[in-house]
């Protein structure tokens, strides 16, 4: 059976390359949670940032460094991941 975050991963995979982006994008599971880890390959800024924003859905919270919590404040009807990390490489 697939966990939660790899069935994350795959939809991220498909998301991003309907967008026509070409990424790697890996997923794994820890004591206290999960991450996806998407790097997008010769993306501009604006791009980058796009994508941010649409991946947000895919997030089912953030950490509040403040109070050392993790608030869960995205409630979706398919799977997320605890962390999802976003960087790029390339010359754009």
């Amino acid at each position: 059976m697939r966990s939660e975050v790899a069935k994350c991963a795959d939809l991220i995979r498909k998301e991003l390359k309907r967008m026509g982006f070409k990424a790697s994008v890996t997923s794994e599971n820890f004591s206290g949670g999960n991450s996806v880890n998407v790097c997008l390959i010769n993306v501009d800024r604006f791009q980058f940032e796009k994508v941010k924003q649409t991946l947000s859905k895919y997030k089912k919270g953030s950490f509040d460094s403040i109070t050392d919590s993790y608030n869960l404040d995205n409630h979706q009807d398919h799977p997320q991941c605890t962390f999802l990390f976003i960087t790029k490489t390339g010359e754009n």
